[in-house]
């Protein structure tokens, strides 16, 4: 599977309904976290594994959700599949989105 989206993507989709500077930068912020904590992985595909969690945050971004759903979704597996702790999601992008 080819990457179909970019962040690019995810945010065009969200900019009709978030227009707060600082929505628009928490998921910035969680897409540059998450390819850094990703960097060097792949799926059993052989696909970075960046791939599918842009993908998630796309199809939230679809579903007019808010800047925190889409950050988590972005950040959805740092916490299972990297040496990032829950703690360290929550001081970096808040309780909600660490939830």
């Amino acid at each position: 599977m080819a990457l179909l989206h970019e962040l690019e993507d995810v945010l065009k989709a969200c900019s009709g309904y978030l227009t707060r500077p600082e929505s628009i930068q928490i998921i910035k912020d969680a897409y540059a976290y998450m390819e850094s904590k990703h960097e060097g992985q792949f799926r059993k595909s052989g696909e970075p594994y960046k791939y599918h969690l842009i993908e998630v945050a796309y199809t939230l971004a679809t579903f007019n959700v808010g800047p925190t759903t889409i950050a988590a979704g972005l950040l959805h597996d740092v916490v299972e599949d990297t040496d990032t702790s829950i703690e360290e999601i929550s001081n970096l992008f808040g309780d909600d989105v660490a939830f």
